[in-house]
């Protein structure tokens, strides 16, 4: 009986959990949305998803629920500043791949604005959260793609690519590794950006260089189908980088510099000897 119980209290939870995704997929008025606010009731649905409901199913249902609240444009102000998406992102604890993906999905649609957004990005830690989900074993091609393109957007903000991206413990070499698995030309075209981005800075030189990036960006062209957006980008950034010293030992071990010459058609040049004259041209 008492199993019986139990069985019955989680099918009525996930019932009320549809319940309520499906009434927040509709289009509700401005001003109904804000009194729910106001009320209290998003702040319940934010605590029954991340602390109350035990059951994967039911936090899938719920999260979809916060995310569709997100979307409405006239009311995501007001979500941000309560914490909706910061719910979305505690939920990936959970390393459930419907959850994950909610959460990159949220945060891709956030990073389109993420220059007005920057200070509530950085409070969430956006790019440990998308290097996170690119190295966890849930994290698919479909969630790397994801990342890249978020981070890709990131990275053209001065503010997150200074404290989020290029901070010593950001680990975005090994993100970029992870997420360069995709292959596709888009997602390889945000992984070189990201790169470019970073190397552009002094602190972002520093942090390539400690993570011992140079391999990772000369495989980024790997193979002669790689595009020459990519390779345009990964060129500029190992341009940059070469200006460290710290770079210099990376940039000369034979497996990186073989394969950037030959990747390029490159070679170095060797002065030819005149015969005539025997000075070299």
């Amino acid at each position: 009986l008492e199993r019986w119980r139990r069985e019955r209290t989680f099918l009525r939870r996930y019932h009320c959990a549809v319940a309520v995704c499906n009434t927040l997929s509709v289009f509700l008025k401005k001003k109904d949305v804000l009194a729910m606010l106001a009320a209290g009731t998003v702040q319940d649905v934010i605590v029954i998803t991340v602390l109350r409901a035990n059951d994967v199913r039911t936090k899938q249902v719920l999260a979809q629920a916060l995310f569709n609240l997100l979307a409405r444009v006239d009311t995501r102000e007001e979500m941000i500043a309560n914490d909706v998406p910061l719910a979305l992102v505690r939920l990936t604890k959970v390393e459930d791949p419907i959850l994950n993906l909610l959460c990159t999905n949220m945060l891709r649609n956030l990073s389109c604005e993420a220059e007005k957004l920057s200070s509530k990005l950085l409070e969430m830690k956006v790019v440990k959260v998308m290097v996170d989900q690119c190295l966890s074993p849930s994290g698919g091609v479909q969630i790397k793609r994801k990342c890249a393109a978020t981070l890709g957007n990131l990275a053209s903000v001065p503010e997150i690519l200074e404290k989020g991206l290029a901070h010593p413990e950001s680990n975005v070499v090994s993100g970029i590794r992870s997420m360069a698995v995709a292959q596709d030309a888009e997602t390889l075209e945000h992984v070189a950006a990201i790169a470019y981005h970073l190397a552009a800075t002094k602190k972002g030189r520093d942090t390539l260089v400690r993570q011992d990036a140079v391999p990772t960006l000369v495989r980024l062209c790997d193979g002669g189908d790689a595009p020459a957006r990519v390779r345009q980008l990964v060129v500029a950034a190992l341009c940059h980088v070469s200006t460290e010293l710290d770079a210099l030992e990376q940039l000369a071990r034979p497996s990186a510099r073989g394969d950037f010459f030959r990747k390029r058609r490159l070679s170095p040049r060797v002065p030819k000897t005149d015969p005539d004259s025997g000075s070299q041209r």
